[in-house]
């Protein structure tokens, strides 16, 4: 059996950080072109395990239909909704945020945009908050490591198709 309860607490904690600042860019950052039905960067994605399990326990699918074509995340409906959307993984929540990667270059850190939203540069360059993608992912591997190692299963990501 899967002991998760210290993990899921961990991961929630992270998820709801990552929610705040989501939240902060939806409701400041205008006009933002990720829109519900924007389904551009939905695709099938591999995710960590204390994921992988935080969102099997979570999920009520009864009665969806799930769209496995164009290699598009199953988890889309034909209309291109997100099924999981309260449950979604990380990646997911942060799919269209602006975030800054300082891992290879410190003194020159690499942005990160989806395309749709290039013109917030230049439209919010002096009030603009980026996303810090690096803290949040070493949380995650973190919270992951400790959480596989305690249930002795590998590291590695699990498709999310898998939860069908």
């Amino acid at each position: 059996m899967i002991k998760t309860a210290e993990h899921f607490t961990h991961y929630s904690r992270l998820r709801k950080e990552v929610l705040t600042f989501h939240k902060y860019f939806i409701d400041n950052i205008t006009p933002n072109n990720c829109k519900v039905g924007c389904a551009d960067c939905c695709e099938e994605i591999g995710i960590v395990p204390v994921e992988f399990y935080y969102l099997q326990e979570h999920l009520k699918m009864s009665g969806k239909t799930l769209n496995k074509t164009n290699n598009k995340c199953p988890f889309l409906d034909n209309n291109n909704i997100c099924l999981i959307y309260h449950y979604r993984p990380l990646i997911c929540i942060t799919q269209g945020l602006a975030f800054i990667i300082k891992e290879d270059d410190p003194k020159n850190p690499q942005l990160i945009f989806c395309e749709k939203n290039q013109h917030l540069l230049t439209e919010y360059k002096d009030n603009f908050s980026f996303f810090d993608y690096e803290t949040m992912l070493a949380k995650l591997i973190t919270i992951n490591i400790l959480f596989c190692e305690e249930n002795n299963i590998p590291f590695d990501r699990i498709l999310i198709g898998n939860l069908i």
